[in-house]
């Protein structure tokens, strides 16, 4: 019971993690700093980040995969223009960069660290 309760409680957290990853890295990615984007790379490592320290969650691989798949439900969403036409994600190149790198960077830590344990 404990167990499950502790699991249950690892999950809700990680989808909370990677909710917040993906939603302030949305807004964190076009930051410059004497004109280079060091925003993108910011918000791309806390993402990869967050989605490693849950999946390496003791005895369940859940908390990984949610984190990765709540982290691609904020950001997706963010990157599409809203009924205003505003976007919080822009299509230029960090903008892009953090869509599509930071989808296949998530999804691959996610893949790879659940492959890992499985092969244990």
């Amino acid at each position: 019971m404990a167990e499950s309760l502790r699991t249950t409680a690892a999950v809700v957290l990680a989808a909370a993690t990677g909710a917040l990853a993906g939603t302030v890295g949305s807004f964190v990615q076009a930051w410059r700093v004497q004109g280079v984007t060091v925003g993108v790379v910011l918000a791309l490592l806390w993402s990869v980040g967050a989605v490693l320290a849950w999946s390496r969650w003791p005895g369940s691989r859940v908390p990984g995969v949610v984190t990765a798949i709540a982290w691609i439900a904020v950001v997706v969403p963010l990157c599409s223009r809203r009924g205003e036409g505003d976007l919080v994600v822009a299509g230029d190149g960090p903008g892009s960069t953090w869509a599509y790198a930071g989808m296949l960077l998530v999804t691959a830590t996610c893949l790879v660290t659940t492959l890992r344990r499985a092969a244990r």
